[in-house]
C-alpha cells in the first residue's frame, strides 16, 4: 500500500471533504495507516488490524527513504555531468582551514564524511589529511 505525502492527503480528502482539520490530521502517517487499515479490517480482528497497521507504517517509510535514495542518485549525477568536483578519498587538494590568518598547503582526502552532494548545492563534508613537508 502506498502512502506517499500526495497519496495520503488525496485519500484523506476523500474522506473529509473539505474539512481542513481532518485532512491535516489525517495525512499524518500513523493517522492515515489507522484509517486505511480500519476500512480494509474490522478493529474488532485486532491482531490482523495491527499487522496491517505496522506493514503500512514500514512500507511507507521504506518507500520515502527509496524515493530520497533516487533524488539523491539523480543529484551526484547531475553535478558528474555538469562537471562539479566530487571528492573521492585519496585526491590531492589545496586545502585553507577555516580562519583569517590561513592559507592554502597541499592535503589528500582522507575521507568524504557525507554521503553525496546535497540537493541545495552545499558543499560535501570532508576529512582531510595535510602537513607542512607535503606527501610522497
Amino acid at each position: 500500500m502506498e502512502a506517499s505525502k500526495l497519496h495520503r492527503q488525496k485519500f484523506c480528502k476523500g474522506i473529509y471533504g473539505v474539512y481542513t482539520a481532518g485532512v491535516k490530521k489525517c495525512t499524518k502517517l500513523y493517522n492515515y495507516c489507522e484509517q486505511c487499515c480500519d476500512q480494509v479490517i474490522p478493529k474488532q480482528e485486532r491482531i490482523l488490524n495491527y499487522a496491517c497497521w505496522v506493514g503500512c507504517i514500514n512500507e511507507s517509510k521504506s518507500s520515502a527513504k527509496r524515493a530520497a535514495e533516487a533524488k539523491l542518485a539523480e543529484a551526484e549525477l547531475m553535478a558528474q555531468l555538469a562537471g562539479t568536483y566530487v571528492p573521492v578519498q585519496g585526491d590531492k587538494v589545496d586545502f585553507k582551514p577555516d580562519g583569517e590568518n590561513s592559507f592554502f598547503m597541499p592535503a589528500k582526502v582522507k575521507e568524504v564524511v557525507s554521503g553525496s552532494i546535497s540537493s541545495d548545492n552545499c558543499p560535501m563534508k570532508t576529512r582531510f589529511r595535510y602537513g607542512s613537508g607535503g606527501f610522497p
